[in-house]
């Protein structure tokens, strides 16, 4: 036998795993799902094997035994929700391609030593302990792994040796990152520093970033060109980002519960610099189809030069707002719990948006804006789209809620 697939036999004991892996000795595949918190060590006989499945257990440690396991290539661990360690010689199986491990709630570290599976193509959850110690593995062996492809959650529980040099950016085939930070309030200093560090390669797809506890966020987001979606999330700290505007090929962004967050930009509005990043008709984010902006309590706009103070828009919506910023391919928008915000770049081509506990002037000034009728407001990429030379024409879903200083819509 060379596959044999065991699921959901609760009354299985050790003892009774014994008997079946000690005549299956040829095994190639073996997927294990049991209600069982430990496997023998005879696991490590079974030396043939290539594809390990033990996800969904409720195992607490793997046998020491299975490190002896040299022509594996997959090991799934994902959802074994009380396992709190990897084996510590998991560096001897040179020839592991797949680790799955996504699920694994209580696992506060990766065994000193990970580097070195250089074939390592699927690592799905890297954890960098609270407390470095002699047995865990921080950002300098995560560093080695630059065959890692596809999806990668980071869960920062400590900032370690947050000095080892750009861990991240010659990972040219990972496709979208996750950086969880849960670290302790007295390491928040060097916040920026371990983010720093933890620079993804400038094809990254996907982007998202849960907690962070600094102040300011690092520039190198600005140079992510291919980046397609973007999450911000749960930010205490952090006042500003970095100029998104080189982000020409983001489709979705999402900006959660930031709540320090004043200006997206601390930058005046760029091309008043002598920065020429717009074209004539002032497109911004070209691509972008979907923002949801919910929980950025002191968020006020895009860019501070527009704001005199809290509730006014500096100048009236004549000519000079004709040129304001706009996203002609958003169809999208979402923002709830957003009271402060009172000036953003428009979005005259939307489909469906809902404004809840927020100001409804970002929604008064798009509908005052002019659209020209060669197509200006909407640019080559959405012209193709609308017809019309009215804002909002293409709107089917509109949902307004605890918006205290809106009257009605134009007729």
């Amino acid at each position: 036998m060379r596959t044999f697939i065991l699921h959901e036999f609760e009354s299985l004991t050790s003892s009774d795993c014994i008997d079946i892996l000690s005549n299956l000795k040829l095994l190639r595949a073996l997927s294990f799902r049991i209600d069982t918190e430990t496997l023998p060590n005879s696991l490590g006989k079974l030396k043939h094997l290539r594809y390990l499945n033990l996800s969904s257990n409720k195992l607490k440690e793997l046998p020491n035994s299975i490190t002896e396991l040299y022509n594996l290539h997959t090991l799934i661990l994902s959802k074994c929700e009380c396992l709190v360690s990897l084996p510590v010689g998991i560096k001897n199986l040179i020839n592991l391609r797949h680790l799955e491990i996504y699920g694994c709630r209580e696992l506060t570290h990766m065994p000193r030593g990970i580097g070195e599976l250089t074939l390592l193509q699927t690592l799905d959850m890297f954890a960098v302990a609270a407390n470095q110690s002699s047995e865990s593995a921080g950002f300098g062996e995560l560093g080695k792994l630059n065959n890692l492809r596809g999806r990668l959650v980071i869960q920062i529980k400590g900032l370690g040796e947050s000095g080892a040099a750009q861990c991240l950016k010659n990972k040219e085939h990972l496709e979208s990152l996750v950086l969880n930070w849960q670290v302790e309030q007295d390491t928040i200093g060097n916040a920026k520093e371990a983010l720093e560090c933890l620079e993804p390669h400038q094809d990254m797809k996907a982007l998202e970033v849960n907690s962070y506890p600094g102040e300011t966020f690092p520039n190198w987001l600005s140079f992510l060109t291919k980046l397609v979606r973007l999450r911000l999330a749960g930010f205490k700290e952090c006042k500003y980002l970095p100029p998104l505007h080189h982000l020409s090929s983001l489709q979705n962004l999402e900006l959660y519960d930031l709540s320090a967050l004043e200006f997206v930009s601390n930058r005046d509005r760029e091309w008043d610099r002598g920065d020429h990043l717009f074209t004539s008709s002032r497109s911004f984010l070209p691509f972008l189809k979907s923002l949801e902006n919910r929980g950025c309590t002191s968020l006020k706009g895009w860019w501070g030069r527009e704001i005199k103070d809290v509730g006014e828009v500096v100048g009236p919506l004549t000519e000079h707002h004709q040129q304001h910023p706009f996203f002609p391919s958003l169809t999208i928008l979402e923002i709830s719990d957003c009271p402060l915000l009172i000036t953003m770049p428009l979005f005259p081509n939307l489909e469906e948006l809902k404004i809840d506990n927020t100001s409804s002037k970002p929604l008064e000034q798009t509908i005052m804006m002019k659209l020209k009728s060669d197509g200006v407001a909407t640019t080559s990429s959405a012209s193709s789209s609308s017809s019309s030379s009215f804002p909002l024409s293409k709107l089917k879903d509109l949902d307004i809620s605890n918006a205290s200083d809106f009257e009605s819509l134009p007729k």
